[in-house]
């Protein structure tokens, strides 16, 4: 599994939002550790 690593004060900024946000979050970055894409995965353009 990859790791994940905040920068500056984004663990902060994580914590303040409500409790379904940040559980939808640590899915989705769970999903990326994994090799998965986000469920709204959209690349960007070049």
């Amino acid at each position: 599994m990859k790791s994940v690593r905040f920068v500056g004060d984004a663990w902060v900024e994580l914590h303040a939002f409500p409790q379904a946000v940040r559980h939808d979050a640590g899915y989705q970055l769970h999903r990326v550790q994994t090799g998965e894409q986000p469920a709204d995965f959209k690349p960007m353009p070049t």
